[in-house]
């Protein structure tokens, strides 16, 4: 986890007008853009779903950034660049100011799948309340407290990889209820597993 806050750390603290915000109406500009942010909070106990299908051959041609500035300009208002991209993951900005990471998990040598969805579930602990479910890719989003300030977290399985997708959350504490519509707006976007 420390890579990943390293990789992060340049997100952390940014203020209420810099959070991402899900669309309420499609852009003039493009019609194909439409608001995909209705979820509803699920139980911590809800399980994990066990593997049923090989893994997603798109989610796994994205390559290390996993979203495309399209698929995130899709879910949130704005025009959304990647403005740094590497080997593990990729951050982006939109020409509103909020920006997101998304950081690609190392597997260890001999992990399969199964420890992918062990990953998974056990990231769960990190999260301050309930994670939201993201049943149509079998992921969550959530908020994570971290020293620097709170993160709203979606985590998935893409492909061969567990993914991690950040948006840092407004200071101060929070549900940070826009930032988690955001999040799954964002994770919709990806294909079903």
């Amino acid at each position: 986890m420390a890579a990943l806050l390293l990789t992060v750390a340049p997100f952390a603290g940014c203020g209420d007008n810099d959070s991402p915000a899900p669309k309420s109406e499609p852009s003039r500009s493009s019609p194909s853009e439409a608001a995909s942010s209705s979820s509803s909070p699920a139980s911590f106990g809800t399980a994990v779903p066990s593997p049923t299908s090989t893994p997603d051959a798109t989610a796994r041609s994205l390559g290390p950034c996993l979203l495309t500035p399209a698929s995130v300009s899709d879910a949130i208002a704005g025009s959304w660049t990647i403005i740094d991209r590497q080997a593990g993951g990729c951050s982006f900005a939109s020409d509103r100011g909020a920006r997101l990471g998304v950081q690609r998990v190392e597997k260890r040598p001999g992990e399969d799948l199964d420890d992918l969805y062990l990953g998974l579930a056990s990231a769960r602990v990190s999260c301050t309340a309930a994670p939201r479910e993201i049943p149509k890719i079998g992921g969550f989003a959530c908020v994570e407290a971290e020293d620097t300030g709170d993160l709203v977290i979606g985590n998935v399985i893409g492909g061969d990889d567990l993914w991690v997708v950040i948006i840092p959350g407004a200071p101060g504490g929070g549900d940070h209820a826009p930032e988690l519509d955001a999040m799954v707006a964002i994770l919709e976007q990806l294909p079903p597993r």
